[in-house]
């Protein structure tokens, strides 16, 4: 049984963060396939907007570490559903990694979660409903 099959989100707007690739897309097929209006956010344009005509859906850039553009797309896109799955690494050794591709993976995988969850969940809390998913990634469980 797939998960349209099991659950329906028709008449839901729901919003992926790093929507573009990886999970975040396969994560915005399967909302779509469920019925839900999605939000593919995203920092890369072409990918982002090309799937969201994909699935017929809507593509928002957005890069997570800009609170003030959070804030913004939260003000103007009522979501029901925020998926805070924008993540970012570097694949070097420890020792290797210097200090602005360190604090690059902090500012998307930390701060960008802050962000993206005060923005759309004080909104959810005025509406109060919502829901929020935030995803991880195995690489924090792996040292180089």
């Amino acid at each position: 049984m797939t998960f349209a099959q099991r659950i329906n989100f028709a008449g839901k707007t729901v919003l992926v963060t790093g929507g573009a690739k990886g999970i975040g897309a396969a994560m915005c097929r399967g909302f779509s396939d469920a019925g839900a209006r999605v939000i593919v956010a995203d920092v890369d344009g072409k990918a982002g907007s090309d799937l969201a005509h994909d699935i017929g859906g809507n593509f928002a850039q957005l890069d997570v570490t800009d609170t003030d553009a959070c804030a913004e797309l939260a003000a103007t896109e009522p979501v029901d559903v925020v998926v805070a799955n924008a993540g970012i690494v570097h694949n070097a050794p420890s020792a290797k990694v210097d200090i602005a591709d360190f604090q690059s993976v902090i500012d998307v995988n930390l701060v960008g979660v802050f962000n993206t969850l005060q923005a759309f969940g004080a909104k959810m809390v005025e509406r109060q409903r919502g829901a929020i998913v935030c995803t991880s990634s195995i690489c924090g469980e792996v040292s180089v």
